[in-house]
């Protein structure tokens, strides 16, 4: 296989990490230490989803309608901003635990983490006062739209998305996949949410689902931007307690077929690539902050997009290339209109175990291996995969066959 040397190839950032974000207070992370700054606390407000004062105003105002339909004596005050910054401590802290609901973390004779001794939580906020505040914290995060079944939680999603493009530089490779939040209802038969999916292979297969794209980078950040300059995290002694998993970098919510299909790029795209299509576009040059994403902009710096099955097609490579110029590398499974996934199998379902074909298409610059994983398994046993050019180059696979495919 002839190498391929593409016009402005992908290339690595070289710096990854939060734009704007002052890490020297991870230097000291001793609680009790008179000179300790809150890193942590510090950190997530920096990459807080969306206006957190805009986002108290807008709780202040359901506070104080909630408080028109009551007599004076039973009237709730205005969240200050310490309440606020501490309901969120309390929440976090007890998803972190696992446990929920303000009665069962407010009980004193239950045990919520075994590594800690019974937490009275009163001395920290009360009861009542939480409870005051968890009943109209949803309200922070509406949107203007007021027509959307999705206005209570838009605000939190598109604020989420505007801190994540602005703020986190991320690799020049991202991975695009799905994530459900599970359907937990309360007090409706579901749970208020306009729409539900069903992901049979996820842990919890009920509820909303996101597609998103994430920072192959930022597992372990290796540089942490500092006011614009990037502070290696080699000084940060803390550098194992700040980030365990890529960040995520957009979320677009799946709202069902028909909402989906009047979004852009799904008219022409269909309704999966046009998906892939707009968080692809939301997520590229991640970090917009920064100087080196501005000039990559600018220049129409390449970058690397990873998809499962799901986002997978020969559309969406087309598609991504002509329109941004950007490179995909993703598992083909059931969008294989446009591409012999069918031949190959049938070419390939008498190969022994570990051998592969590969196939160009001259056309649009698109690469399709098919790979023989088993020989004994009864069925299709060939793992197709579809790239586009520069990863031919990057891969170097050692093929057996190759076959031109005309246009």
């Amino acid at each position: 296989m002839r190498d391929h040397e593409p016009e402005n190839p992908p290339s690595k950032y070289n710096k990854v990490g939060v734009v704007g974000f002052n890490a020297n207070g991870f230097n000291n992370i001793d609680i009790k230490s008179d000179d300790y700054d809150y890193p942590f606390a510090r950190l997530l407000e920096h990459l807080w989803p969306g206006d957190w004062r805009v986002q108290l105003r807008k709780m202040h105002d359901a506070i104080n309608e909630a408080n028109k339909s009551l007599p004076t004596r039973k009237h709730a005050k205005e969240c200050s901003e310490d309440e606020w910054w501490t309901i969120w401590g309390i929440i976090i802290f007890a998803a972190k635990a696992g446990k929920g609901g303000i009665s069962f973390v407010y009980n004193k004779t239950q045990k919520i983490l075994d590594q800690l001794p019974n937490i009275d939580l009163s001395d920290i906020m009360k009861q009542y006062r939480a409870q005051q505040l968890m009943k109209n914290i949803p309200f922070a995060f509406y949107g203007e739209d007021v027509t959307d079944p999705w206005n209570p939680v838009s605000a939190l999603v598109n604020g989420f998305n505007n801190n994540r493009a602005q703020k986190v530089a991320a690799s020049h490779i991202k991975i695009m996949d799905e994530v459900m939040s599970a359907w937990s209802p309360t007090t409706t038969k579901y749970g208020g949410l306009p729409f539900l999916s069903f992901i049979l292979r996820k842990p919890q297969p009920l509820g909303t689902e996101f597609k998103n794209v994430a920072c192959t980078d930022t597992g372990e950040f290796d540089f942490v931007i500092t006011d614009f300059t990037f502070l290696n995290s080699s000084d940060v002694s803390s550098r194992h307690a700040l980030f365990h998993s890529g960040i995520f970098l957009h979320l677009e919510i799946q709202k069902g077929a028909l909402p989906m299909q009047a979004k852009k790029y799904s008219k022409e795209l269909g309704g999966t690539a046009g998906c892939s299509m707009r968080i692809i576009e939301a997520s590229e040059y991640s970090g917009r902050l920064e100087e080196q994403r501005k000039d990559a902009m600018q220049i129409g710096k390449r970058e690397v997009f990873f998809g499962d099955s799901w986002f997978t097609s020969r559309r969406l490579c087309v598609a991504l290339k002509r329109k941004f110029g950007h490179e995909y590398f993703g598992a083909l499974k059931t969008n294989h209109s446009g591409t012999p996934k069918a031949e190959v199998e049938e070419i390939m379902k008498d190969w022994p175990s570990g051998s592969y074909l590969v196939l160009e298409c001259k056309e649009v610059g698109l690469f399709y291996v098919g790979y023989k994983y088993s020989y004994k398994r009864i069925g299709t046993s060939t793992i197709c995969t579809i790239y586009t050019a520069y990863h031919m180059h990057s891969l170097k696979f050692p093929v057996q066959f190759v076959h031109s495919l005309e246009p």
